[in-house]
């Protein structure tokens, strides 16, 4: 089988050799040999031997190749490689005789070894010889050639492998993404690579033969360090994360790996290998934040959710401040939009430095100081601002007079809605630094803003709900306390009436105790009555069945039978010491207008019978005036015990009534100043109040001020009656403390136009004269606190000509004559006798004296 001869470019382990084949041929030459070939071949594989002819010498030495079957030889050289692969070198030359291709060419006699083993194939060196066979002599020097060739070929390859796995040791020791330092057995360094220099900010000139735990080890991680060292020294790889310092003293986040090798020389060395982790630290420590942030977010939304309301507002301040902290905020807050007010409202904060709060130095901030910030945030739109943004970012031109105030250098503010509906926006900021808020950080944001958001939404709705139902709870006990004393109220004058009923069939019962049972009976049936009328009243003012019923009303008239009303009221509540006083609008056009004189009376004395029920001493003012709306404005004023601020809205709910002592001791239903407000509305007005503790009270309502058009004649209205006197501009003071009597006095005198005073007992009969221009007075002989006749004394010394009538019960001709003496002018006994009663007075007003 002959082999086929390929000649290429030599590769390394041929270029070694070539360094050795002066040697070769200097053996040939020196033994006269025939030629030399030099081969590189394939380990036989297939049936086609290939053969790469590297070498040969001289020129005629290329004719073995063609000639000669070669393989004999060349599979005996294949056949040694074993003994290069163990390190034993050539096992010896092998020597064949080759007997020639063609006839032409003679037998010849090869010797052949084997040289070195390459990647590619075998290379070999074959002598020729043709004249003779290999003498020992020969065989033993040329295979002492071969050997120290073959010797020199392992040596430079030795030599070019080393240098080649050191340039590749040197280019990845160089090139290694990690800081790595080679150590010695003092554990100085040796060598360190660019990425070691890089990460711990030194250059390898300034620390080759430091101590490296020395060099990077803080002092609390010494004893870690050193621990490494040994173990490392022991033979073990050491793997850790820990920290290390750089140059200029930061701490590094580092992993570690320690691995010892042997040098080749004895000696062992170590290599540290040095990964910055900082960056997975952080990450690391972000994502288990984040964990932690949501944990806690959920806690947080339990809480909220389970929690009483009142503790929701507590809750929402301790979920900003962990929320701020955790995201690097210096200021968290809710920010509340205030329609009323038009201004951003801070509802919740928290702040890490309280000179920095909102809520202690800016708590609102108005709408219109802030442009199109606001509609931006309403139309869902979320910022994230550094100071240096702001006036760039569209929707913030004008904002940069709220950073400076508030000293913001970075914002995030993102918009809450309630039901779709814009209810303010969430805020995170800083004051003292900048700070980059990513896209993950802002949902973060926005997810707790939202559940914040929730939980104020579910307070609000609580508290509405909570509050209506203490209404239900207050309402259905304000109407089992309303049922309960509506049953005390007809069951006590019903127990009167049917107690006394029961006694009147006794037999020993007088017939004075008669009179004074039946009294009592009649008393109690009309306040029974008087309930039950207020009860029904109240009952068709609900319904709606109530109307007004306008008629001519004379203002004037209106007021001074009120008065007499009022006095009725007095006597009844023996108020002695409270003055009443009756004002009209002396500006008025036309006193009479059109109105629905009974309501209005009804309503006027509600609020007079209140006023009195409470003033113990003093006075109770009642009076009208006209509005700029064409309204007329009644006030009932009194100097009586006043109602507290936290009471006033109460008072008109007919299932409220004042809880003390006072307000008790008049018993009644409580029913008037609810019919009154009431009758009120049905004016389209509301009874207002202006009141304190101990200063009094003053009730005001008003009513459509329609003067009356009377026809052309200005008759006066025949329901008025016919007036027989007209003592108009005259001022008549009567003195009687039967609420009765009065109203029959004020009844006759009212038809006559005269103005009229009033006083219930002597004392305050003597001061109303010193007081106003009195031109008659007409003096009741018993009365309270000091008598008719004393009265009349005290009123003569103080004006001689004064005209005093005396009426009195006593018809006696004696009381007559005692009421003379006293200093009266004349006497009238009752039951008064009108047409003597006008007479009389006629008769003193003419003469203007007594």
């Amino acid at each position: 089988m002959s082999g086929t001869i390929l000649m290429r470019n030599p590769p390394l382990l041929s270029t070694l050799i070539y360094n050795e084949i002066p040697a070769l041929e200097s053996a040939a030459i020196s033994f006269s040999l025939s030629g030399m070939l030099i081969l590189n071949m394939n380990l036989p594989a297939t049936d086609n031997q290939t053969f790469e002819l590297l070498h040969y010498y001289p020129e005629t030495a290329q004719k073995f190749t063609t000639s000669y079957n070669l393989d004999v030889l060349i599979n005996k050289i294949a056949a040694s490689h074993k003994s290069i692969t163990t390190g034993n070198g050539p096992s010896g030359l092998f020597l064949d005789h080759l007997e020639p291709i063609t006839q032409e060419m003679p037998v010849i006699f090869a010797l052949g070894a084997l040289l070195a083993e390459s990647e590619s194939g075998l290379v070999g060196c074959i002598y020729f010889k043709e004249s003779d066979i290999f003498s020992e002599t020969e065989k033993s020097c040329l295979q002492s050639f071969v050997e120290l060739a073959a010797g020199s070929v392992r040596l430079r390859a030795a030599a070019e492998l080393f240098k080649s796995e050191k340039a590749k040791y040197s280019h990845l020791f160089s090139a290694a993404p990690e800081a790595i330092a080679m150590l010695d057995e003092h554990n100085r360094i040796i060598e360190v690579n660019p990425e070691f220099e890089k990460l711990f900010q030194y250059k390898k000139d300034e620390i080759v033969g430091l101590s490296l735990d020395e060099l990077i080890a803080p002092i609390g991680k010494m004893d870690e360090a050193k621990h490494l060292s040994r173990e490392n020294w022991e033979g073990k790889k050491v793997f850790i994360e820990t920290t290390r310092k750089r140059r200029d003293g930061k701490l590094l986040n580092v992993s570690i790996l320690g691995v010892p090798f042997d040098h080749g020389d004895g000696h062992l060395r170590i290599f540290g290998i040095y990964r910055d982790i900082t960056e997975n630290i952080k990450a690391i420590e972000k994502r288990q934040n984040r964990l932690a942030f949501i944990e806690n977010l959920g806690r947080l939304s339990s809480e909220l959710i389970n929690t009483d309301i009142k503790n929701i507002d507590a809750l929402i301040e301790q979920a900003l401040q962990m929320v701020g902290k955790s995201h690097s905020a210096e200021r968290a807050y809710l920010a509340k939009i205030n329609h009323e007010k038009s201004a951003i409202e801070i509802t919740h904060e928290w702040v890490d430095d309280k000179r920095y709060s909102y809520i202690e130095n800016q708590p609102n901030i108005l709408i219109s100081e802030v442009g199109d910030y606001l509609e931006f945030l309403k139309a869902g739109v979320t910022y994230n601002l550094s100071r240096n943004q702001v006036g760039k970012v569209k929707g913030t031109s004008g904002l940069e007079f709220f950073f400076d105030l508030l000293s913001i250098e970075s914002l995030v503010n993102i918009p809450l809605f309630v039901d779709r509906v814009f209810w303010g926006y969430i805020g995170f900021d800083t004051y003292s630094r900048t700070v980059e808020w990513d896209k993950q950080s802002v949902d973060s944001l926005r997810l707790t803003g939202q559940i914040l958001i929730n939980a104020q939404s579910r307070k609000k709705t609580e508290e509405v709900l909570n509050d209506a139902l203490e209404q239900v709870k207050s309402s259905d006990n304000l109407k089992s306390a309303f049922l309960a004393g509506i049953s005390h109220e007809i069951r006590t004058p019903m127990n009167h009436i049917l107690g006394f009923v029961d006694l009147l069939s006794e037999p020993d019962i007088s017939a004075s105790e008669k009179s004074d049972f039946v009294k009592i009976m009649k008393s109690s049936g009309m306040n029974l009555l008087h309930l039950i009328d207020d009860v029904i009243e109240l009952a068709m003012i609900d319904s709606g069945q109530v109307k007004i019923c306008e008629e001519q009303c004379d203002l004037n008239r209106f007021m001074q039978s009120l008065l007499v009303e009022a006095n009725t009221l007095k006597s009844d509540l023996q108020r002695n010491e409270v003055r009443l006083i009756v004002n009209g609008d002396s500006g008025l056009n036309s006193p009479v207008i059109l109105t629905d004189e009974q309501k209005v009376r009804q309503l006027i004395k509600n609020l007079v019978s209140n006023a009195l029920k409470y003033t113990l001493k003093g006075s109770v003012e009642m009076g009208f005036s006209i509005l700029d709306n064409n309204r007329i404005e009644f006030y009932i004023k009194d100097t009586g015990i006043g109602i507290r601020p936290e009471d006033q809205g109460i008072i008109f709910d007919r299932f409220h009534r004042l809880n003390n002592g006072f307000s008790r001791s008049f018993g009644g239903a409580g029913l008037g100043l609810c019919i009154s407000q009431g009758l009120a509305r049905l004016f389209g007005s509301e009874i207002s109040i202006t009141s304190a503790p101990g200063t009094g009270s003053t009730f005001k309502f008003n009513i459509p001020y329609k003067p009356y058009l009377a026809p052309h004649s200005a008759a006066i209205p025949a329901s008025i009656g016919s007036i027989i006197y007209n003592w108009s501009g005259k001022n008549i003071l009567m003195v009687e403390d039967d609420p009765v009597n009065m109203r029959f006095l004020a009844v006759l005198l009212l038809k006559t136009n005269a103005h009229l005073l009033y006083a219930a007992d002597g004392e305050e009969a003597v001061e109303m004269v010193q007081k106003n221009p009195v031109d008659i007075v007409l003096m009741d002989m018993n009365l309270p606190v000091m008598n008719g006749y004393e009265a009349t004394r005290r009123i003569r010394s103080l004006m001689p000509d004064l005209p005093v009538i005396a009426q009195t019960a006593h018809a006696l001709s004696g009381d007559r004559k005692e009421c003379l003496e006293a200093g009266c002018n004349e006497y009238l006994a009752k039951p008064i006798d009108k047409n003597l009663l006008y007479s009389m007075i006629e008769m003193f007003l003419k003469t203007g004296k007594s």
